[in-house]
């Protein structure tokens, strides 16, 4: 990061924590160095901002990573995540006045009334504030700190489960109650894994290799777990029998032909011919079973998923023939 600040450089961002490991950004080190570049730092807790704060306070270690830290100018924290908010009331903090002027939009200069907003979305409803308010009312500083003690309870538990499974191994170190794993061995099938636990109740999230991060298993856990974890524990074993029993990965040479890809050059129609290949085409529906279709994606280059992606989700603006008729 250090290296990669220039002239043209006015932010830096660290994560607490980020999504896709849930492991803690460095934060004090990136703040420092952002303000000896005098360069601002921005701490995106949108996912931690409601949990790191509670696990410290239950007696977790927990590093620095707010506007106790010097250097760090703005943070960002979403309500909707562990709030338990609806969406549409996040919020951006900011470490004092001068800089948070520069968030804030004033107009004056046509002919109808003067505009001031706070907010780069201008009029929105103040039903998702509302909401927000009522439910941080209800739960208080008291209601967080109980969700917080369940959600960690659980996600130690989960997490210690999957580190002490043969063939799975998590990624990084978790601080908080998000965690990704991958499969250390090539007959556990990681993107079988994940619908075998679909197909029982259990919903993890792949995510596609990129950069250093190879494809991987997301869990995302919250206080509601802690009542089931004996269910999940039960499930996962079934989960891992079956997908070591069936591995769904194309053959090699399709995904050699998918990797070479460029996006740059493939049409429309070529586009189409490989979602349909994917079993991806047609009626716009996805398949019940991901593996294959995740296996292809990961593949591929991420220009040429997002891509892909982007074609599929055309599709299913395209109305089918019955829908047509029905209409």
């Amino acid at each position: 990061m250090a290296a990669a600040i220039d002239e043209r450089t006015v932010l830096v961002v660290a994560s607490a924590f980020s999504y896709g490991h849930g492991v803690l950004d460095p934060v004090e080190e990136i703040a420092t160095m952002a303000a000896s570049r005098g360069v601002g730092c921005h701490v995106d807790a949108c996912v931690g901002a409601f949990v790191l704060p509670f696990l410290r306070e239950l007696g977790d270690d927990i590093p620095a990573f707010d506007f106790s830290v010097p250097g760090v100018t703005s943070m960002s924290a979403d309500l909707h995540k562990y709030g338990y908010t609806p969406k549409g009331a996040s919020v951006v903090l900011f470490r004092d006045a001068d800089l948070r002027r520069h968030a804030h939009f004033a107009c004056s200069r046509w002919s109808g009334y003067t505009i001031i907003n706070t907010t780069v979305q201008s009029s929105r409803s103040a039903g998702a504030t509302g909401a927000a308010w009522a439910v941080m009312r209800y739960l208080g500083h008291e209601g967080y700190l109980e969700i917080a003690r369940r959600t960690r309870t659980a996600s130690q538990q989960v997490i210690d489960h999957l580190r002490s499974t043969l063939r799975l191994k998590v990624l990084g170190d978790p601080v908080g109650n998000m965690a990704a794993f991958v499969s250390t061995e090539p007959e556990l099938d990681i993107f079988v894994l994940a619908d075998e636990l679909k197909s029982r109740g259990w919903f993890t999230q792949p995510q596609f290799r990129c950069k250093s991060s190879p494809a991987n298993l997301h869990i995302s856990l919250h206080g509601a777990t802690l009542d089931s974890l004996t269910d999940f524990q039960n499930a996962f074993a079934e989960a891992m029998e079956a997908a070591l029993k069936a591995p769904a990965a194309p053959d090699a040479d399709t995904l050699a032909l998918v990797a070479g890809l460029d996006p740059s050059t493939l049409t429309p129609d070529e586009y189409t011919a490989i979602l349909a290949g994917a079993d991806l085409g047609g009626n716009g529906q996805l398949p019940q079973r991901m593996a294959m279709v995740n296996h292809l994606l990961n593949a591929a280059a991420p220009a040429l998923r997002e891509q892909l992606l982007l074609s599929f989700l055309d599709v299913l603006y395209v109305p089918t023939r019955s829908a047509a008729a029905d209409h």
